[in-house]
């Protein structure tokens, strides 16, 4: 268990979280959170670190079977953290790499591509509006949406 935060591998996890260049230069990237965890693909994790009491209480539910693991104390852990609130788990997550031609070998319908998006909100905006942009040009709802007018309001202030 590391109880310091001098520790190298402590000053290390602070690095890749504060400068992208080196998450880049080694191809991984950070995520955070018990739901980040569960939902990560386990042959990209590298590397867990979890807080001692999460650790304690859920070690079984968590699976970590097979996984690098170092415990960490629960104050090493808030300053390795990036949010106000730890959840107690932090991973080191290998990135994909896919080449385009990979990508359009597969034929697809539908295809959006973002590059350096810095907002996660982003992300899914993009998502809606596709989702959006493909319910409207099913056939059955052209037709409904044919002579329909769209009204934006605006408000001036006075």
């Amino acid at each position: 268990m590391i109880t310091s935060t001098g520790n190298a591998q402590v000053k290390e996890l602070l690095q890749l979280q504060k400068k992208s260049k080196v998450r880049n230069e080694r191809n991984i990237f950070l995520v955070e959170g018990i739901k980040m965890f569960l939902e990560a693909p386990r042959n990209r994790i590298e590397k867990v670190f979890i807080s001692e009491t999460l650790f304690n209480r859920k070690k079984q539910e968590l699976n970590l079977d097979g996984l690098k693991v170092e415990i960490l104390s629960d104050k090493v852990f808030s300053h390795v953290s990036d949010t106000k609130t730890p959840q107690g788990i932090l991973c080191i997550m290998r990135q994909k790499k896919t080449k385009l031609e990979e990508i359009f070998a597969q034929k697809p319908e539908h295809l959006m591509i973002l590059d350096n998006l810095q907002d996660p909100d982003r992300y899914l905006l993009v998502k809606r509006i596709k989702q959006l942009h493909v319910e409207f040009y099913k056939s059955k709802n052209i037709e409904k949406f044919r002579n329909t007018k769209i009204s934006i309001e605006r408000k001036v202030a006075a």
